[in-house]
């Protein structure tokens, strides 16, 4: 008998609930525009340049430093994938900030 009434519960709510999961997911996906991600490279680039101002460290020969800079449109590429994950439900919020942080940090 339990066994009906567990399966007549889960025949009877598991439609709604994949219905409503995949509005959701259909939400997600698409609701990170092209502003709001300029938003947050705004955001990330003032991190980095203030962090930068904080650090007193003593100079590097520039030619080191050109050499372990990351281009922007590559740092830019994986934050967007990043993302990307994110809206697919592959990661959570908590990874896609740990991602982005350190991408930050590389630059």
């Amino acid at each position: 008998i339990g066994g009906l009434v567990s399966g007549g519960i889960t025949f009877a709510t598991l439609p709604p609930m994949g219905t409503r999961l995949i509005d959701a997911l259909d939400e997600a996906h698409f609701a990170y525009s092209d502003a709001a991600f300029e938003a947050d490279w705004n955001d990330i680039s003032g991190v980095c340049k203030n962090e930068k101002e904080e650090t007193s460290q003593p100079p590097i020969a520039e030619s080191a430093v050109e050499a372990s800079k990351t281009p922007s449109n590559s740092i830019l590429k994986k934050i967007q994938e990043a993302k990307q994950m994110l809206d697919a439900g592959i990661i959570n919020d908590e990874e896609f900030s740990n991602i982005k942080a350190k991408l930050i940090a590389h630059m």
